[in-house]
């Protein structure tokens, strides 16, 4: 329906001001020289560079990974009943009482 559009237009306003803007701005200016386009080739060439990368993309999956579990674990407990449930609950609702900071200091 064309009514539900009027919900995606905030998300692309976000995304085209802080993501589409500043890398058309960025890119041409980053590879306008000789030097701009051998350092995106040192990218996949350099092996520091390689494994940074390689080791990124592990992590993004990884968290990817665990936060479908949990969002799937959470599921999971908002449509079965048992003993004990509330008790789960609460500890995993139990971080978000914490200020940031303290999350920060305990990790």
């Amino acid at each position: 329906k064309r009514s539900h559009f009027i919900f995606i237009v905030p998300a692309l306003v976000v995304l085209v001001a802080f993501f589409v803007l500043p890398v058309v701005r960025l890119l041409p200016a980053s590879v306008s020289s000789e030097e701009g386009l051998a350092l995106y080739a040192q990218i996949v060439t350099n092996p520091r560079y390689a494994s940074s990368v390689v080791s990124t993309v592990l992590l993004s999956v990884f968290v990817t990974a665990a936060s479908v579990a949990l969002g799937a674990f959470r599921a999971f407990l908002e449509r079965t009943k048992f003993p004990g449930r509330s008790a789960v609950v609460s500890l995993i609702t139990l971080p978000l009482s914490f200020p940031g900071v303290v999350v920060g200091f305990m990790i």
